[in-house]
């Protein structure tokens, strides 16, 4: 039965028989179910087992023992099935439990019932003409959860890596989220899920970067939701790609939701491209499905991946952008997440990208960096040395009182009050915020104040990332924060440099003055005779 493709355990038998020594009946046992690799790590969410009594089991009266296999063995053959001394098989169901009713149905396929010589016990064996697969083990397991075929059952659920249950020796219909399946337990037995489960891959590039950087990746957070990875660089009005990788396990049976929801310095473009396989999802499928939100804080898109055909064992990729906006000043996460669930939320894994934006400054003075502030000193801003579009960032004014410049920030050169001109306050600074830590910053010096000299050369910026109270703090020595860079301007009147045009103004003029002297000379000299 294919629909139970997913097989709980590896020491899921073929057979109701195990090796076995002799034991007292109805002692307690444990069965211990552990997570399997494929587990993500990182995910999270609670796993819930079902577990039925089937049969009660005891050893014969002389102490006989039988041995067993697993489902396959390493070849992936059946296991095979032995049995020792006169009483057989070990396992039976007691005569007089109600439960013994059940199996007489013409439609169990599965059991053979047989009574022993003094009608105290039935020992249990496969009918002759049942299977020993796995797929065979799997529809026992459903035949009987379907009849109810079972002396006692609970359920439980667990968010670890492991779930003991104490049980009464015998067989067990262990029913996961993802299947049904029958063990034996006469002593404490381990098993290990063989669950497939689906896995995520976040990835993001920015301009600087030609190609998906799986450096961004991150799917582990720490205790404060924190975690270590590469951020991008990006300046304000920067758009970001994204990629998005889902892997449908081959024998996924229930569908997986993948959710991807940006911060608020992030404006989701809505340009989600799907691809299933390496191949573009047709027009009109219908085994993938989207639901987008979007809200003046976040934007959220959600697709739901159903397993089909279609689906399983391949990658579903998802590649879109969003944009910096003006909202990354004051975005505390400068994140985009993504989240999986899968076996109804049985299975949630998270995974996230962040980006980052610098910030920068200069404060101008006279003569020296403790001099008086320069107000109204201008300056173009370049980006690589092409000119860059900034807006200001003006305070709110108070009744009678002027708006004045509170920082820069980076903007598109469409934008309203776009300019590549920066001018320094009343406190002689100028601060600019949304850079791209990538990129170098500089300033070249436009417009000076009467009776100072201009700068010759540009002014390059030194960058600090953009989070936190860093920039508020900046200028302040507080806590190690970064100083506003000083620019000098110097007062009085500049003077020609050695070698330079002034000398050659004063050859120019003494040579001029030699020939006039010459020529007074010579016309003096002809006067006179």
């Amino acid at each position: 039965m294919k629909k139970f493709s997913k097989i709980l355990s590896v020491a899921l038998l073929v057979a109701l028989v195990l090796s076995l020594g002799v034991a007292n009946a109805f002692a307690d046992v444990n069965i211990t179910i552990t997570r399997d690799d494929s587990y993500q790590t990182g995910a999270t969410g609670t796993r819930t087992y079902t577990y039925y009594q089937v049969f009660r089991a005891t050893t014969g009266a002389n102490g006989a023992t039988s041995t067993g296999g697993g489902v396959n063995d390493a070849t992936g053959a059946p296991g095979t099935v032995t049995t020792t001394a006169e009483t057989g098989i070990s396992y039976y169901l007691l005569k007089n439990d109600t439960n013994v009713g059940k199996f007489d149905l013409g439609t169990n396929l599965w059991f053979d019932l047989t009574k022993s010589a003094d009608e105290t016990r039935y020992y249990v064996s496969w009918k002759e003409n049942a299977g020993k697969t796995a797929d065979d083990i799997q529809a026992a397991a459903a035949w009987i959860i379907d009849n109810e075929a079972y002396i006692a059952s609970d359920t439980v659920s667990a968010d670890g890596d492991t779930w003991t249950a104490e049980v009464a020796e015998g067989y067990y219909v262990i029913e996961g989220s993802e299947g049904k399946n029958l063990v034996a337990a006469t002593t404490d037995i381990s098993i290990a899920e063989k669950n497939s489960y689906p896995t995520i891959d976040k990835q993001e590039k920015d301009d600087d970067q030609s190609n998906m950087d799986a450096t961004k990746g991150l799917n582990t957070r720490d205790a404060n939701n924190n975690g270590t990875q590469d951020a991008s660089k990006v300046a304000v009005g920067d758009k970001i790609d994204y990629q998005v990788t889902v892997h449908v396990p081959a024998d996924a049976n229930m569908p997986i939701v993948v959710t991807d929801t940006m911060s608020s310095g992030l404006q989701f473009n809505d340009d989600v491209a799907i691809t299933v396989g390496g191949t573009a999802l047709p027009v009109g499928a219908t085994y993938i499905t989207a639901a987008n939100k979007g809200d003046s804080d976040t934007w959220t898109w959600k697709y739901t991946i159903d397993a089909t055909s279609e689906t399983k064992g391949k990658d579903i990729v998802f590649t879109f952008t969003g944009t910096v906006t003006a909202a990354a000043l004051v975005d505390s996460t400068k994140e985009n997440d993504v989240e999986l669930k899968y076996n109804n939320e049985h299975y949630v894994v998270p995974d996230f990208v962040e980006y980052e934006t610098y910030f920068t400054g200069i404060k101008k003075t006279a003569n020296s960096a403790a001099g008086d502030p320069l107000e109204g000193v201008t300056f173009t801003l370049k980006e690589n040395g092409t000119p860059f579009h900034v807006r200001p960032v003006m305070s709110e004014a108070a009744e009678g009182e002027e708006a004045v410049v509170l920082y820069y920030v980076a903007c598109a050169s469409t934008d309203t009050g776009a300019t590549t001109s920066v001018v320094t306050d009343a406190s002689g600074l100028i601060k600019i915020r949304g850079l791209d830590g990538d990129k170098e910053y500089t300033l070249t010096e436009t417009a000076t104040l009467p009776g100072y000299n201009p700068l010759d050369e540009d002014v390059t910026l030194a960058l600090t990332k953009d989070e936190g109270d860093a920039f508020e703090k900046a200028g302040t020595n507080t806590n190690g924060a970064a100083q506003w860079g000083s620019v000098i301007n110097k007062s009085g009147t500049v003077l020609p440099s050695t070698g330079g045009i002034g000398t050659t103004i004063f050859y120019v003029v003494g040579g001029v003055l030699v020939l006039a002297a010459i020529i007074l000379l010579v016309t003096k000299k002809r006067m006179s005779e």
